[in-house]
């Protein structure tokens, strides 16, 4: 329900806009019959609205709860109230999409379409704008510098994946990643028993008895496996994206990716 005021605010407003469509609407006429151009409401009439009058402006508060929403020559007002919104003059047809955004936009609430998702959406999901998409060319090349890094996260949320999947790991631009840069990936392979015999002397087991001797196990250091390589394609300052293009075995979180 409006206040009294804003009421008045509103019926003033629209008298005002009355007054100026009136005045335009009579200068237009004067204009069309003074001068040698197209018929009035012919087909050539309206296409003159078309092109650089209807080209879109960033929608704006006017005062209160008027924005406007129309074009850079052609004005069209938005009177948002909670029992419902007020669309002054809908402009031409291309208009349309810049008249939608400034409801959505200035409106209290609006509908969305999913038009397309790769997993199911949820009530408190955010909505950011969608980038354009742009055509990058690139070629395939090893880092600038030696990187050292770890894949920090997969989509889904996934801790064990192959081919194919997408990946972010701890390391951007200012490490020398680019759009393009291919990286290794290594496993850690963790210290094994060395198996070979020992020319170690046995030791007294001196905490049991000294009848009990013993050979204490001998662990050998193993170089960390590369287990695939991974293709970056798109670099933040901190973190990058890349996707695996191919592995030897299964490629887990917190694998190492190093320069190849």
């Amino acid at each position: 329900m409006m206040s009294p005021l804003m009421a008045t605010s509103v019926r003033r407003f629209d008298a005002w806009l009355r007054m100026v469509a009136g005045t335009a609407l009579l200068l237009a006429l004067s204009s069309a019959l003074g001068a040698q151009g197209p018929s009035l409401f012919s087909r050539e009439w309206y296409a003159q609205f078309s092109g650089p009058y209807s080209q879109p402006l960033e929608p704006f508060r006017i005062v209160g709860n008027i924005y406007y929403v129309g074009a850079q020559n052609i004005a069209s007002y938005l009177i948002a109230t909670p029992q419902g919104h007020i669309l002054i003059d809908s402009g031409t047809t291309e208009m349309h999409d810049g008249i939608v955004g400034g409801v959505e936009r200035f409106g209290d609430v609006a509908s969305v379409r999913v038009s397309n998702s790769t997993e199911e959406v949820e009530i408190g999901d955010r909505l950011v704008p969608a980038p354009r998409e742009t055509v990058v060319n690139y070629v395939p090349h090893p880092p600038a510098r030696p990187v050292d890094g770890h894949i920090i996260a997969a989509a889904r949320d996934a801790v064990e994946f192959g081919r194919g999947s997408i990946v972010t790991i701890d390391r951007g631009a200012r490490d020398g990643l680019d759009i393009g840069a291919v990286l290794a990936i290594y496993r850690v392979v963790p210290p094994i028993v060395d198996p070979r015999p020992s020319k170690e002397p046995d030791r007294i087991a001196q905490w049991l008895d000294v009848t009990t001797w013993y050979q204490p196990e001998r662990f050998v250091h193993v170089p960390d496996e590369r287990t695939g390589l991974m293709f970056v394609f798109r670099v933040f300052d901190r973190v990058s994206y890349a996707v695996v293009l191919n592995t030897t075995d299964s490629i887990n979180l917190g694998d190492w990716v190093r320069q190849p």
